[in-house]
């Protein structure tokens, strides 16, 4: 019966210093709760200590301007509400701008920089919560801007498709190829 008393008392002194070891000032502020950052591939997005880099899911590339560009997964055993609010906490430190949070079981970030884009796909699976991190060159204002031209061509999508009417006139302004629904 001793030997027990003395593996009881065991236990509850080591979850009893668990306990105390555990217990933070700041627990409501989720960096300074426990989550810590590196660098990994940017040096401007931070990524959480307790994630590690899928290095055969990574893609890498340079802008015009030896800015690196690409995407980069981590995963590990993190929260998911504390990790969407560290990252954004800590990528506001960096100089980003936070432009849009969509919240559920998945969440999205995108932020801003002048020069770039950074969106941030946050996933929880059955152990590991995963973090997909996408930045981007920044494109100028209008370079997206779509005008679909009435007609660029009058061939047929597919060979049993009927050519498009373009009623005697095509338009130049676009590289779009207009075909009638099925």
């Amino acid at each position: 019966m001793r030997k027990y008393a003395v593996a009881l008392m065991l236990v509850c002194a080591v979850a009893l210093g668990g306990c105390v070891g555990s217990n933070s000032e700041n627990s409501s502020d989720p960096v300074s709760g426990g989550l810590t950052y590196y660098y990994d591939e940017f040096q401007d997005v931070p990524i959480p200590k307790e994630m590690t880099p899928e290095k055969k899911e990574t893609f890498i590339t340079y802008g015009a301007d030896g800015t690196k560009l690409g995407t980069l997964i981590v995963s590990g055993r993190v929260e998911m509400a504390s990790l969407v609010a560290a990252i954004q906490s800590y990528m506001q430190r960096d100089g980003w701008t936070l432009r849009s949070v969509f919240r559920s079981s998945r969440s999205i970030l995108i932020f801003e920089k002048p020069e770039k884009m950074c969106s941030m796909y946050i996933s929880e699976g059955m152990i590991n919560t995963n973090l997909l991190i996408f930045v981007s060159p920044k494109l100028a204002d209008g370079v997206l801007k779509y005008s679909v031209p009435a007609a660029t061509s009058t061939e047929p999508l597919v060979s049993g498709d009927p050519p498009l009417n373009t009623h005697g006139g095509t338009t130049s302004n676009g590289n779009v190829t207009v075909y009638p629904a099925k």
